[in-house]
């Protein structure tokens, strides 16, 4: 698999490694593109069956070792413990017996995976994600805690039929793959939902939003995927519209790259 070769050009060579793997980050989202969904028509690799095949490998290699960690069909060698954004999770989900938890974009529960000994264990877990990965999670993840839904209105119709309320919408580094952010905000007011976290979201720090072509380093596949790379202060003025204000923010899992930075925030609805 594709971590064994970075795993050894990180130990054959780690000063080298280090300024190849800066280098990719860095220019990772270089190409501005004009139209997201043309892209998407033309470049189908987020939905391949490949990538879907690496999401499933991947999620079995960290099963059968405790020391892997994996995340959207790769192999990272550093867990994503982001301390200071549980601690808000446990917070919000702390006075209630049941808890609910909408991770959009969740992937196969990896933020879950990455954190659980730190996390409240009265969470529920929704999933919501493309077809392909929420097959794969009803087929590893059987247990109650967590449900995985790709279509809105089966996401709707199970919250209505078992009178659930949501406690957080939790975005970990999705938001970019999805050009319509106010429809999903509307969503999240028609759910009465007052939290949200957005976690290792890159955006622009001067520039104004623009679709970009994110590049995969070729140790991960060589993928790549159109993105929407938001204006930091536009896309809070954005959440903002729909009466969500920003309470913290700090530093997300994730390098520099050219006019950006990932960020962590936490929204309230006031």
């Amino acid at each position: 698999m594709y971590f064994r070769l970075k795993k050894i050009i990180t130990d054959s060579f780690p000063k080298l490694s280090k300024r190849v793997s800066k280098y990719y980050q860095y220019n990772s989202f270089s190409n501005q593109i004009r139209n997201f969904e043309k892209f998407k028509k033309i470049n189908n690799d987020y939905n391949s069956e490949d990538f879907s095949k690496k999401i499933e490998n991947a999620l079995l290699a960290s099963m059968k070792r405790s020391e892997l960690t994996d995340r959207d069909g790769q192999i990272v060698l550093h867990k994503n413990n982001n301390f200071r954004l549980v601690k808000y999770i446990n917070q919000i989900t702390n006075k209630k017996k049941n808890c609910f938890i909408i991770d959009y974009g969740g992937s196969l529960c990896n933020f879950y995976r990455s954190n659980k000994l730190i996390l409240n264990n009265n969470i529920n877990w929704i999933i919501f994600e493309k077809k392909d990965v929420i097959r794969l999670g009803k087929k590893y993840f059987k247990k109650r805690k967590f449900n995985f839904f790709s279509s809105s209105k089966k996401l709707n119709d199970f919250i209505k039929k078992n009178n659930i309320s949501i406690d957080l919408y939790l975005f970990g580094s999705s938001l970019q793959y999805i050009d319509n952010l106010e429809k999903i905000l509307a969503e999240i007011n028609y759910h009465k939902c007052k939290n949200i976290i957005v976690d290792r979201q890159p955006m622009l720090t001067s520039l104004k939003t623009s679709y970009y072509k994110q590049k995969i380093p070729f140790w991960y596949g060589s993928h790549s995927f159109p993105v929407k790379l938001y204006n930091y202060r536009n896309f809070i003025n954005i959440l903002n519209k729909y009466n969500f204000f920003l309470v913290d923010h700090f530093k997300g899992f994730g390098d520099d790259f050219k006019n950006g930075k990932y960020f962590s925030q936490i929204f309230k609805k006031c």
